[in-house]
């Protein structure tokens, strides 16, 4: 595949580590989508950039793709074996297949829903304010703040925190532990690898052994979290998840409702100094600054594809070209958010348009369960950060970091104008 005015073959796993990539990655990936829309990279698995595509591979069940079991991943990653946090992340919701998956998420969607999120929001809002009373004289005295310490990254945590029910006590140690997961379990090249991956093996299991603990104490002494309700038993639905899978998805909650949560928050702030003139969204209601959120979400991403192998269970054809049975997908969410098929002048941002088809919590059975959290909370804190301090101006556009977790994207400097 060239690229234009070139006639080498360029592959995006190389591309997305270029400089020009991380300074912009919208040209590249619009190229993706219009040139080779179903692109193999180096190391054998497609990505799909079309926004079609993506919904007729992602809107099936066991239809058109699985996620490979345990066994067919330590063919390929024989690392699964010795490591601790690779295998749990596998054991995740993220990587299951139906029946597994169909019961798991009804279990969990049973207490974790857009019902009880919309009973968060009150509380989510006392944390932003928390978070922003101390930055209140810094800023109005004309200092430069760095947001993402005191705001974007602890954010999200502590509503993690509070609505799990974990001891805020055990905050910082947790947080630290899921640091070095995260490090750990995206290494990959890293030339600490190995030992990145075995400190995440050990603080897997530490947060194995504290969830197991917490949700012992919840059996004893159920409060109102959803830990407690998750352990608790319901007349109308009297299964209930294994110790080991309760475990596993709180790890995955603790772990997963984070990191990409801040970095949205950072997008979302670099917004209002992106488009000053579209600032009135934030100031017309819980509506309008939640529909400003979710135009935010579809312009900008946290990670240019999705990293869990998706296998075809049969052959496929998509664009006239047929892949065989086996063949890895992964989604391209950064392109098929701004197809112009679907989303008209789509690098305009917007947020009257209508993105009820957006993709960035992807589509179908593994449409993330924390969507309506995350939005939600970007949506508390954004408009919060707006009546606060109206005239907060970002000083740094933020880097697209390639990972979630890169360095590039953890800071934010504001000051008040």
């Amino acid at each position: 595949m060239p690229l234009p005015g070139t006639r080498d073959p360029v592959d995006a796993l190389a591309e997305f580590g270029s400089p020009e990539f991380l300074r912009d990655p919208y040209p590249f990936v619009e190229w993706l989508r219009v040139n080779d829309p179903v692109h193999l990279t180096s190391k054998g698995f497609y990505l799909v950039s079309r926004h079609a595509d993506l919904c007729h591979l992602l809107s099936g069940t066991t239809d058109l793709l699985r996620t490979p079991d345990a066994a067919t991943f330590a063919e390929s990653m024989p690392a699964v074996n010795q490591h601790r946090s690779l295998r749990t992340l596998l054991s995740s919701i993220l990587s299951m297949n139906p029946p597994e998956h169909t019961r798991v998420r009804r279990l969990v969607a049973r207490v974790f829903n857009r019902r009880t999120t919309e009973n968060l929001a009150g509380r989510i809002g006392e944390l932003c304010d928390r978070l922003l009373d101390p930055l209140t004289g810094p800023l109005h005295d004309g200092q430069v703040v760095d947001l993402y310490p005191t705001l974007c990254q602890p954010l999200p945590r502590l509503v993690i925190a509070d609505m799990l029910g974990v001891p805020e006590a055990d905050h910082d140690w947790l947080t630290k532990a899921t640091i070095d997961i995260a490090a750990g379990l995206t290494a990959d090249s890293h030339r600490d690898a190995e030992s990145m991956l075995a400190l995440a093996d050990e603080q897997t299991l530490r947060l194995e052994q504290y969830f197991r603990a917490l949700a012992e104490e919840r059996r004893r002494n159920p409060g109102d979290d959803l830990l407690s309700q998750l352990t608790a038993k319901h007349e109308e639905e009297p299964e209930r998840l294994t110790e080991d899978e309760l475990v596993n998805l709180v790890w995955f909650l603790w772990l997963a409702g984070t990191d990409s949560t801040a970095v949205g928050l950072i997008h979302c702030v670099w917004t209002m100094t992106e488009f000053p003139d579209q600032r009135h969204w934030l100031e017309g209601g819980y509506a309008s600054a939640f529909a400003y959120v979710d135009e935010v979400l579809r312009r900008t991403t946290s990670a240019p594809y999705t990293v869990t192998p998706r296998l075809a269970t049969r052959d496929i054809t998509l664009n006239g070209i047929t892949y065989p049975a086996g063949s890895d997908f992964r989604a391209l969410f950064a392109a098929a958010n701004r197809d112009p098929a679907v989303f008209p002048d789509p690098d305009r941002f917007d947020p009257s348009r209508d993105n009820r088809q957006t993709l960035t919590f992807s589509k179908g059975i593994h449409h993330c369960l924390g969507a309506f959290l995350t939005r939600t909370t970007l949506t508390m804190a954004v408009s919060r950060l707006h009546a606060t301090f109206p005239n907060l101006v970002a000083l740094n556009e933020p880097h697209w970091g390639g990972l979630v977790r890169d360095p590039a994207l953890h800071s934010l400097p504001v000051e008040a104008r």
